[in-house]
């Protein structure tokens, strides 16, 4: 891995406090790599209780929370409403349920995106239980 570039982690969100909050955790918690930033999009939520969640993530300065204006469910607008608040040289899609378990996960994305011959990288997630 060359350098130390920003990466902008994008998480669309609907409601979810609890699978969010597990994701915001797993990577807030065991990410070693410092230099990234999270932007929730969120997606028309209803519950007062994800509202609140978002205030509390946002007293964190590593993570915005920004709002689809758009109804409905559309994956590409609200990653793209992402990447337009996102300030990374690098910007990855995760979903609101993943758990990260692997500390050094975004320094081995990283070392396979700044490769001349590589375009985009994509992770495998394997489930155990």
């Amino acid at each position: 891995m060359e350098g130390e570039p920003k990466v902008s982690i994008i998480i669309p969100n609907k409601d979810e406090k609890e699978v969010l909050q597990t994701c915001v955790n797993s990577i807030l918690e065991k990410t070693t790599y410092a230099n990234y930033e999270i932007i929730i999009v969120e997606n028309n939520s209803e519950t007062e209780e994800i509202f609140e969640y978002y205030r509390e993530l946002e007293k964190n300065e590593k993570i915005k929370v920004v709002k689809y204006q758009k109804t409905g469910f559309n994956y590409s607008g609200i990653i793209n409403c992402g990447v337009k608040n996102c300030t990374g040289e690098y910007v990855i899609q995760l979903n609101n349920d993943t758990e990260l378990l692997t500390p050094n996960w975004l320094e081995i994305m990283l070392g396979f995106c700044q490769r001349e011959d590589v375009g985009a990288a994509r992770c495998q997630i394997v489930l155990s239980r």
